[in-house]
Parts: C-alpha cells; sequence; structure tokens
C-alpha cells in the first residue's frame, strides 16, 4: 500500500497535481510570485468571540450572542470552533464576531 492508496480521499487538498511531473522550483515560483494568498481570514487564536444564538433557540427578550474562545477552525464545514468556558464545550459556527483586540484572561 503507497502512501498515494493511503491518502486517496485527501488528494483533492493536495496544493499541486499528484499524477503531473512538477518542478519544486515551479510550485516555488507559483507560491511566491503569482499566487499571493489572502491573510486576511486568519484570525488570532484564543481571542474572544460573540457567537450568535439562532431564532429558535432563545426568546424575544433574551440576548443574541453567547461569549466564548476562538479555538480554531473547523474542519468538515466552513465556520470557526467556538470553546465555550462556562459550559465547557466546544461548538462549530459560521456567525461569528471574533474580537481580536480582546484575549482570554
Amino acid at each position: 500500500m503507497s502512501i498515494i492508496d493511503f491518502l486517496f480521499g485527501k488528494q483533492l487538498r493536495l496544493p499541486f497535481p499528484v499524477n503531473k511531473a512538477w518542478r519544486a522550483t515551479e510550485s516555488y515560483i507559483y507560491l511566491t510570485l503569482i499566487f499571493k494568498p489572502s491573510m486576511s481570514q486568519l484570525k488570532i487564536f484564543g481571542c474572544l468571540c460573540y457567537a450568535l444564538i439562532l431564532d429558535v433557540k432563545r426568546n424575544k427578550l433574551e440576548r443574541r450572542t453567547q461569549v466564548g474562545i476562538f479555538v480554531g477552525y473547523s474542519s468538515c464545514k466552513k465556520g470557526y470552533r467556538i470553546f465555550y468556558p462556562f459550559t465547557s464545550k466546544v461548538f462549530e459556527s459560521k456567525d461569528v464576531k471574533l474580537n481580536e483586540e480582546a484575549l482570554w484572561n
């Protein structure tokens, strides 16, 4: 069993095609000169975040957000992983406002 067979489900995540011949300098030039990745979506780990509570789970007079700590990005969907220290649970949500100036103490 080769490494390609082992990683069959994840081969679409590779930055370059596996079956084609390539040179290391070509991918380096592509990554450094032609393709500039956006750093705007990278956030500071451990900052305070406010996750939206859905309308179904709250009443009219309850608060709309829940305070948590940003711990990472979701691996299975587009969203963030949030740790709620009062319940000691980790949830994933896409409706999040991040406050990068305030860190959890």
